[in-house]
């Protein structure tokens, strides 16, 4: 595997008949590129057929299985789950409150997956002995950037439609002015009265307004941006920086609460979280 900034591209050729049981959760999105052979990968719901027809897009988890009916060969990259999800808060404007789920087929002799498929061959070619792109960490970032608004603009996800749909409706300024407000701020103790007078608005009038144009409150808003920063936290921040730490700096009083909320946005708990960020960087 070769790592671009927080990316890595790989390339893999697996024996026929070999049989692959995923015996934990990996964290991040893998896009998996088939270059010859056949394959299924089987889930805990559906399986997915791997040909250089058809690839994969989406997790691997705990207990997925990959059969190869003959040798399998394929490229790929994989990218961290907690840039997905800043990218597509970024584009959408709003924080993410449920997980990207991808549609896991993907068809390989689309444009979009042939360009993926020179990307990943490319990304996972070492020049030297290092990533291509190595000498410059600005390079290998913007790499990774484009990569995951790539995937974000031109693969189906649960968030497609929202990211696709070019009428949206134009918030007014003082929306601009708390969110941008709460962002800055997120990691302090915020009021509604300070986030209204930051808006230069009333309390009443921005709690409507936010319901009105975000769907949401000004402090559900605020929670969802704290998740966020957390979940960053969690995936990169020391070990000495404790669960009950991160929790703490980000607002969230107790860590049941804590733990409930990044089940409902994440799918996992803080400490499967960071179990995830600690096996991936020690490899």
């Amino acid at each position: 595997m070769v790592p671009v900034a927080g990316a890595i591209a790989f390339r893999n050729s697996i024996p026929h008949g070999a049989t692959f049981l995923q015996k934990e959760d990996l964290e991040g999105i893998f896009a998996i590129l088939p270059t010859s052979g056949q394959a299924v990968m089987k889930m805990a719901s559906r399986e997915v057929a791997c040909s250089p027809g058809q690839g994969f897009l989406g997790p691997m988890n705990e207990g997925d299985i990959l059969t190869c009916s003959e040798r399998f060969s394929v490229a790929g990259l994989k990218l961290p789950e907690v840039q997905l999800i800043g990218t597509l808060s970024q584009l959408l404007d709003r924080p993410i409150i449920r997980p990207i789920a991808f549609s896991h087929e993907i068809c390989a002799s689309s444009p979009a997956a042939r360009t993926l498929l020179s990307l990943a061959q490319v990304a996972s070619q070492p020049v030297d002995g290092m990533p291509f792109i190595a000498p410059s960490s600005a390079a290998a970032a913007s790499f990774s950037e484009a990569l995951t608004l790539f995937i974000l603009e031109n693969f189906q996800h649960s968030y497609f439609d929202a990211l696709s749909n070019p009428v949206r409706a134009v918030r007014p300024s003082y929306i601009m002015r708390a969110t941008d407000f709460m962002r800055a701020k997120a990691d302090c103790p915020l009021t509604l009265q300070e986030i209204s007078d930051a808006a230069d608005i009333s309390v009443r009038a921005l709690h409507y307004g936010f319901k009105q144009f975000l769907g949401m409150s000004p402090m559900e808003y605020l929670r969802q941006i704290r998740l966020e920063g957390a979940y960053g936290d969690l995936m990169n921040a020391p070990e000495a920086v404790s669960i009950a730490d991160i929790a703490r700096k980000w607002g969230f009083v107790t860590l049941r609460r804590f733990a409930m909320h990044c089940k409902r946005s994440y799918g996992r708990t803080p400490s499967e979280i960071r179990r995830s960020a600690h096996r991936m960087s020690s490899k």
